[in-house]
């Protein structure tokens, strides 16, 4: 599994994917790969169709929000 995290916040990624790794780990996916990104921006320029399997956004981010992130990858013209 694919998981890309987006957050500002460099203490809510690091107790986020620790959480994940742990959780995804007992489920016995070792084969998962955690993506960090600390911007919207970040994200947006790495991110294509397809290319995650799931996308965790924080809300509250200094220049693109993660409900702007949501839009902008739900956008059919992408």
């Amino acid at each position: 599994m694919k998981i890309a995290l987006v957050d500002d916040c460099q203490e809510e990624l690091d107790r986020l994917s620790d959480i994940l790794s742990r959780k995804l780990n007992a489920a016995g996916d070792t084969e998962h790969k955690l993506h960090i990104f600390h911007s919207g921006e970040a994200f947006l320029t790495d991110w294509r169709p397809g290319s995650y399997d799931l996308i965790i956004l924080d809300i509250f981010m200094d220049t693109l929000t993660g409900v702007e992130v949501a839009h902008e990858i739900r956008n059919p013209h992408n």
